[in-house]
């Protein structure tokens, strides 16, 4: 419990960092909640032109991303020095709903999409397929 509850800390730390291409809605808007992003990230928006996997983004498994063992090092970019990953069984990726897994990333490590896992989402990590 522990555990998840530092990760979604700081996740939203993160998330605040790093929400290029992300909208934030207004307090008063429907979803009622400033911070509340209304759009994922779409992988192909953040792609790089060797065809690697986007350092930031929702992947679709199967699609975008296959399932398998991939190591990760932080992006180089963030300022934090820190990254963020979640696999969930729908796009959204929402607590107490679709989210399976997830991690804050302080330095290299590894993340594990087993068959069970429909989407990733990464936020300032690079991955590489090992």
């Amino acid at each position: 419990m522990r555990k998840t509850l530092i990760g979604l800390l700081l996740s939203a730390l993160i998330g605040a960092v790093a929400l290029t291409g992300c909208q934030i809605q207004p307090k008063d808007s429907p979803a009622g909640q400033l911070g509340t992003t209304t759009a994922k990230v779409p992988a192909t928006q953040e792609e790089s032109s060797d065809g690697s996997l986007p350092a930031s983004g929702v992947l679709k498994v199967g699609t975008d991303i296959d399932p398998g063992t991939y190591g990760y090092t932080i992006d180089p970019d963030e300022l934090s020095g820190m990254g963020y990953w979640s696999t969930c069984s729908d796009p959204n990726c929402s607590i107490g709903g679709s989210l399976i897994e997830n991690g804050v990333a302080t330095g290299p490590g590894y993340l594990e999409i087993g068959s069970g896992v429909a989407y990733v989402e990464v936020r300032a990590l690079v991955l590489v397929k090992s």
